[in-house]
């Protein structure tokens, strides 16, 4: 059986937690009879590296100009691609979208219009195609909204991330039927045990920024953002805490942390190729500020308790799941709420966060018994 992991952006390393959340769920079910295979959607050359690790193929999929040219790949003689692990699109049985938040006015119409396209061709070679638990909407853009229509009609379930996104994908759905809610399933994926490279970390408190705060925002917060991650840095420096800053995605959040390092004097950066070792660090946290949607699911999951800003709606349900939406940070201002910190500080907060995380967990393998009951 092969199957196809869509939607995979590298080098977001949220991106590769669903990857690998996949994965290991896949494997755990099916053992070796699946093959799975991914056609990442940035930085090819990276991405060997994350696929290879864990044994996954690339898809041949190749385009030029906006134009699917997969059947070029198909014509390649089948020991050919497999010497080079390489799985043709033809071969693929099945399709699992996990792409996190693809469909949106914030990202336009062109993407969605080209998986619209592909999805409609899978379709008629009786491939199934299921939608992971993932962000959707706004759609007020109608483009936007007419091919992610599209795209639904073409999928067997599509499993909306929380309740927003459940509501704006009903604005677009033809068959409600589809539609299913479920939370983030990188919940399920294990941290390292016993890692002494993250053990440096234990009770530290991780600041995670994030370039969609600057590009993805409306100027009255863009404006302050980096102001406010400087004045929480001071202000848990001076409550005697060790801050350490953590490159969730790739070069411009890196920037960030760069910029952050050299003004406080070499603060500590922490980054990784390997997603799960960023997870593990993030577990080993006192407490986190984040800007990174999975960087906040990284730590609710592992009980460790968040104070996030939001560039979208997925960050405002998420932290409501866990009862922590008081910690959500708006950035009216750059001052630093105080009373969100002690928030984090208490533990009676890392309780009620450890219980409603193992409450998530079992939602999230109720998704995937759907999702086995329907493959």
């Amino acid at each position: 059986m092969n199957i196809q992991v869509e939607g995979i952006g590298f080098p977001n390393k949220g991106a590769e937690l669903m990857l690998y959340a996949v994965v290991q769920e896949l494997r755990s079910h099916y053992g070796d009879k699946v093959n799975v295979c991914c056609a990442p959607r940035q930085s090819i050359r990276y991405s060997y590296k994350v696929l290879g690790c864990k044994d996954i193929s690339q898809l041949g999929h190749f385009t030029f100009k906006g134009v699917d040219l997969d059947w070029m790949v198909d014509l390649v003689p089948q020991k050919l691609v497999d010497t080079f692990g390489v799985t043709k699109s033809r071969d693929v049985d099945i399709i699992l979208d996990a792409s996190g938040l693809r469909y949106s006015d914030k990202w336009g119409s062109v993407g969605a219009k080209k998986v619209a396209r592909r999805y409609e061709a899978a379709r008629k070679r009786g491939k199934k195609i299921v939608m992971l638990p993932q962000a959707f909407g706004p759609f007020r853009d109608p483009e936007v909204a007419k091919a992610t229509c599209r795209i639904l009609d073409c999928v067997d379930v599509c499993f909306a991330r929380d309740s927003i996104s459940a509501d704006y994908l009903k604005s677009v759905l033809t068959d409600a039927s589809k539609l299913r809610v479920a939370p983030d399933f990188t919940n399920l994926l294990a941290p390292y045990v016993g890692d002494d490279c993250s053990a440096k970390y234990e009770g530290v408190v991780l600041v995670i920024p994030n370039t969609r705060m600057l590009d993805k925002t409306s100027e009255s917060v863009s404006s302050v953002y980096y102001d406010y991650l400087c004045n929480f840095i001071e202000v848990c420096v001076g409550r005697g805490e060790t801050v350490v800053l953590l490159n969730h995605e790739g070069a411009k959040d890196e920037e960030i942390c760069a910029n952050l390092s050299r003004r406080y004097g070499g603060l500590d950066v922490f980054s990784s190729w390997d997603p799960i070792m960023i997870k593990t660090v993030i577990g080993r946290a006192k407490y986190i500020m984040s800007s990174r949607f999975h960087g906040c699911v990284s730590a609710l999951s592992q009980g460790v308790p968040v104070i996030a800003t939001s560039w979208n709606h997925k960050y405002e349900t998420l932290l409501d799941e866990y009862g922590l939406a008081e910690n959500l940070e708006t950035l009216g201002s750059s001052e630093v709420d105080l009373a969100m910190i002690d928030r984090c500080e208490d533990k009676a907060v890392k309780r009620r966060i450890e219980v409603i995380s193992e409450e998530m967990k079992a939602k999230s393998r109720e998704m995937w018994n759907d999702v086995f009951s329907l493959l």
